[in-house]
């Protein structure tokens, strides 16, 4: 649900639902300046975990924090956010501590 301008954005999923020119339009208007996507980026849990793993990392440790869903909005936009698994969307922010595990090296070195 998170925006990384959630003091800004007040409902959930923005980075999920609006294109950059949407948040430029919405910034103007309130004399703001923002330079589109640079501000958050359009991934959802799965998807960040997805490349932690691709890219060799291991998982020590992982928590998240979690919103009430708020099924109306969600409903409301359900061509868009159903992409991405519910539970997935519940989710907030998340904390994680990853290793990147030594390379071994070659049998008999």
């Amino acid at each position: 649900m998170a925006s990384h301008l959630y003091h800004d954005v007040y409902f959930p999923w923005p980075h999920l639902l609006f294109d950059d020119d949407v948040f430029r339009e919405y910034f103007a208007r309130r004399d703001r300046k923002v330079a589109g996507a640079s501000w958050v980026n359009r991934l959802a849990w799965a998807q960040y975990e997805n490349h932690f793993l691709r890219i060799g990392f291991e998982f020590l440790a992982m928590r998240f924090s979690e919103s009430a869903f708020d099924e109306p909005f969600y409903r409301r936009f359900e061509g868009i956010l159903g992409r991405y698994a519910r539970w997935d969307l519940s989710r907030n922010f998340f904390h994680v501590v990853v290793r990147k595990p030594q390379a071994t090296s070659g049998a008999g070195h």
